[in-house]
């Protein structure tokens, strides 16, 4: 039986990468890691930390916290809320489908638009809680 978190992570990168609007932003192939690139080319986005906990009621389910970050250096906010708004239309009540798990639901939390300290950088961090159940 695959991870579900790992086949959550492949099913979100694969709609993102999928989002024409995003790859407008992102190029193609899209600059869209599971890590901080060491050199990045911005803009980008980043598919972040997820928690994950027991679904009670469920057999086998599983809640994830995932978060997805995009970067901008762009002079203002203008892009970085472009981001916000595809990444979350592209994500909320999506039916992903999962190696070895069904999707349950996929929905949009909140969101946080910052500047990073360099003063350059800005930020947003979508979160998104989804629930998994394995396959029978």
């Amino acid at each position: 039986m695959s991870d579900a978190s790992l086949a959550l992570q492949q099913a979100v990168y694969d709609a993102l990468a999928q989002s024409q609007p995003l790859q407008n932003l992102i190029g193609s192939p899209p600059r869209l890691y599971d890590h901080h690139p060491q050199e990045p080319i911005f803009p980008y986005v980043v598919i972040g930390e997820v928690r994950v906990s027991d679904y009670p009621g469920l057999a086998g389910g599983l809640e994830h916290d995932l978060r997805v970050h995009a970067f901008s250096l762009y002079g203002g906010q203008r892009e970085v809320k472009e981001f916000h708004g595809l990444i979350r239309e592209g994500l909320h009540d999506r039916a992903l489908t999962l190696t070895g798990h069904s999707l349950i639901n996929l929905r949009f939390v909140f969101g946080d638009i910052l500047r990073l300290r360099d003063g350059e950088t800005w930020q947003a961090v979508l979160r998104f809680r989804a629930v998994t159940q394995p396959l029978v």
